[in-house]
């Protein structure tokens, strides 16, 4: 109601409206230098593309098993984006498969933290960096979850992170790039201001991709409650996998080593049906 009748809707409206406000305190929260908000996780996916300027005749390796917006981020700038195999257990990228088609086209890999679970960074950091390839993280279902002692999103270049109506974090619509190089994320700022840097100069293509101020203050009204609904997502899930730990009918999603915490958007198994007499 306060921005409502404030009249500031817009980000570009107010330097301290609630756009900006909960873009440091997300930084806060997740432990980054810097945040950039958009207008949805997809958006935010395609910020980092079109800032690390991958364009047409340049690849993308990322996961066939995400929500198509993942897919539509690298579309968009006209990349083409190269689906590879799964471990089958974790639902994740399989390194192995990931680095058979790194060619002299590859310029980034997207892995994806599906269900909020991280993905085996550490491998396909190793690849990245073997490489010289950028990676962007798609952690838009994995705020908070954390893997050898870093945050989901913070591994890689970038993190993108959604606030879709179905995330822990919600405002219908709405999403965030994160990150430390404060270079790059100015151009991400850049990207999605269609175009205009900090100083209102326009320097670049660049969509609009602003989240508005709406957005920013339903967001602000969930983060001092958000790492607790977290830890209860958790214990929780820790709790079920230890019920079905001797189930062989039902395989929780794997967790690579390092793994310290999820985020769950779903908590996600496998069904063998083996084990149910060929039903």
């Amino acid at each position: 109601m306060k921005t409502a009748k404030s009249g500031i809707w817009s980000r570009i409206q107010s330097a301290n409206g609630t756009v900006p406000t909960f873009e440091q305190h997300f930084a806060k929260v997740i432990g980054s230098q810097y945040c950039v908000g958009t207008g949805s996780g997809t958006q935010a996916l395609s910020t980092c593309v079109e800032a690390l300027n991958i364009g047409p005749g340049d690849e993308v390796i990322t996961s066939p098993y995400t929500d198509f917006g993942t897919i539509s981020a690298i579309l968009t700038s006209r990349a083409l984006p190269v689906l590879v195999d799964l471990d089958p257990d974790s639902y994740q990228l399989d390194p192995d498969e990931v680095e058979k088609h790194v060619n002299s086209n590859t310029k980034a890999i997207m892995p994806v933290h599906i269900m909020g679970v991280p993905a085996n960074m550490e491998r396909i950091m190793a690849i990245a960096k073997k490489h010289n390839l950028k990676v962007i993280e798609d952690s838009c279902q994995a705020p908070f979850a954390r893997y050898q002692g870093k945050a989901i999103g913070l591994i890689g270049d970038l993190g993108c992170f959604s606030f879709q109506a179905s995330k822990a974090i919600a405002c219908g619509e709405g999403g965030a790039v994160v990150g430390n190089d404060e270079k790059l994320l100015d151009e991400c700022f850049t990207v999605q201001n269609r175009g205009a840097n900090k100083q209102g100069k326009n320097e670049r293509i660049g969509p609009k991709y602003r989240m508005n101020e709406f957005e920013g203050a339903v967001l602000l009204g969930q983060l001092d409650g958000a790492k607790e609904r977290f830890e209860i997502r958790n214990a929780n899930a820790n709790y079920l996998t230890s019920k079905l730990k001797d189930f062989p009918g039902r395989r929780p999603q794997k967790h690579y080593p390092g793994t310290e915490s999820s985020s769950y958007y779903h908590y996600a198994m496998s069904y063998n049906k083996e084990h149910f007499n060929g039903a």
